[in-house]
């Protein structure tokens, strides 16, 4: 059967028109993400005229007037531009965060001897670049199967996926597809095994098959009911447990499937003869420690083993290891939730049981520095444990201090854990608790400066006076407001309103308050305040 062609809308890729703006608008980027590498170009959009603008891309870093920059590893970034003027403030920031390129996920299967179906898997892009050729291609979100002819046994797929918001610089992948025609299904081997512990599993060695074709293995275990064992590939093995079944044989059907329409292309059926019965492994689960993801797999004996493999989606894993106990992984990174899928084998490898976890992940989405508030996203864990309790865990540095609270997306940081704060979200299920990765931020020391202060000698708010300075030391150069230094202090409080003998008048004037964090860092605080006669 023939696959008539879809008609496909050609790509315009994201509009480079700057989108993502800094917290007071004076500058913007195109976009608040990207896939490392990613190179991001600055517009001004400030009505300041011909100033110096320089820019802070990381931290640590010189400053520098180049409006472009390349981000080559994932994370959160604050881009800091100073303006060089009597601007107030002076500072401007923009958040953005760069995250893992990884292909898109995908599965090709055939239909006909010249069309396929594109099956699209992975959650981590919004949408995806389909080319099939110069004429051919499309764009597509999730959930969406998409079919296409190539009017010939062969052909190429390019896939590019796609995040909302942001730059195109995430992984593409090209595909070259050969298709064929079967006109039987055979195989060397097939039988019913008897695993450990009176489990039954299907062994079938298929000799000649479509490396794309998509296949249906179905059992009947009585004469009434058919049970589907796998639907998808067949390999070179294939190992599948095997239901409960009380008669001394059972009969096993296997068939090529148009993935198009689901229609049967060929089928056979083969009747084989033996055993039953199964086994099961419960209470595992994945937590965070130290930078690595824990498989809390309990101490089995040495007639079992659990194989193990890792997945960015649930559809497809990478085999990792064997283990008969706990496990530790180092993920690529944790901008992402990873899947681990964990196979119960007995001492004959056969699969006894199944299932797929994972750790919970936590994402710092936004931070505003005015009121240390940040926003977060998170993935809760994947495991058979039942309803947890969520919360959030903020510790300091020394993890000497920490507040534990129920989780939100959005709050405000609290005081008194230092200057580099942690956080990360828990979950307890009785006596056992997963933990996400930890993401890291800093607390903000903001220095409180009255707006205003009336030295008239009543004895009341006469003196300019500093609270909340985290040391004793610190200086602050006022301004008048044309610009010129009247006074400087490192003493508080800090200015009386006089120049000598001589009293300053009202007005507005313009402070910058340079500190001494508790780390030892210094900090520039700048702002005005008004002095006020009578």
């Amino acid at each position: 059967m023939r696959i008539i062609l879809v008609i496909f809308v050609c790509l315009q890729l994201h509009t480079t028109v700057a989108q993502h703006s800094s917290q007071l608008g004076r500058f913007a980027i195109d976009f608040p993400e990207g896939c490392a590498p990613v190179t991001i170009h600055i517009t001004s959009t400030d009505s300041f005229g011909d100033v110096s603008r320089q820019y802070f891309y990381e931290s640590g870093q010189v400053e520098t007037s180049d409006t472009f920059y390349t981000y080559s590893e994932p994370g959160i970034y604050e881009i800091v531009q100073v303006i060089g003027r009597d601007i107030v403030p002076k500072t401007d920031t923009l958040t953005f965060e760069v995250v893992d390129s990884t292909p898109p996920q995908y599965e090709i299967y055939q239909c006909s001897q010249s069309a396929i179906s594109l099956e699209l898997q992975d959650e981590f892009y919004d949408e995806y670049l389909i080319v099939f050729n110069d004429r051919d291609s499309l764009t597509t979100r999730l959930p969406n199967t998409v079919q296409y002819d190539f009017s010939s046994s062969s052909g190429k797929i390019y896939i590019k996926g796609l995040r909302d918001q942001s730059f195109a610089t995430c992984d593409d992948t090209s595909i070259s597809v050969n298709l064929g025609t079967q006109s039987e299904l055979s195989f060397s081997r097939a039988l019913i095994a008897p695993g450990c512990l009176n489990q039954s599993h299907l062994i079938l060695q298929p000799t000649n098959f479509l490396p794309l074709a998509k296949y249906s293995i179905a059992v009947a275990t009585n004469s009434l009911n058919t049970q589907n064992l796998y639907t998808g590939y067949l390999s070179i093995e294939m190992q599948l447990k095997l239901p409960s079944f009380d008669s001394d044989s059972l009969c096993v059907t296997i068939a090529q499937l148009n993935a198009c329409d689901a229609s049967t292309v060929i089928e056979q059926e083969i009747c084989l003869y033996s055993p039953t019965s199964s086994d099961s492994f419960q209470n595992i689960y994945a937590s965070v420690q130290d930078n690595q993801i824990l498989l809390a797999i309990p101490e089995l004996s040495t007639s079992r083993k659990v194989d193990i493999g890792r997945g960015a989606s649930q559809n497809a894993f990478n085999h990792l290891t064997s283990t008969n106990g706990p496990f530790r992984d180092s993920p690529p990174s944790f901008s992402r939730q990873y899947f681990y899928r964990l196979h119960l084998l007995d001492t004959c490898d056969n699969a006894l049981d199944s299932m797929v976890i994972a750790a919970p992940t936590l994402r710092l989405v936004d931070r505003s520095y005015e009121g240390n508030n940040v926003s977060l996203s998170s993935k809760d864990p994947i495991n058979q444990l039942g309803t947890a309790k969520k919360e959030l865990l903020l510790y300091s540095a020394d993890s000497s201090q920490s507040v534990v609270m129920d989780y939100q997306d959005n709050l405000e940081l609290p005081s008194g854990l230092g200057e580099v704060i942690h956080l990360r979200t828990r979950y307890c299920y009785d006596s056992i608790c997963s933990y996400s990765n930890a993401v890291t931020t800093t607390f903000e020391t903001i220095v409180f400066v009255p707006k205003a202060f009336s030295p008239d000698g009543n004895g009341m708010n006469d003196w300019l006076e500093l609270f909340g300075l985290p040391t004793p030391e610190f200086e602050i150069s006022i301004y008048n407001r044309w610009g010129a230094v009247v006074h400087t202090s490192n003493q508080n409080p800090v200015w009386n309103g006089r120049i000598g003998k001589e009293l300053m008048p009202s007005g507005t004037y313009l402070y910058e308050l340079r500190f001494k964090l508790q780390s030892g860092k210094l900090k520039t605080q700048v702002g005005t305040f008004a002095l006020i006669r009578n």
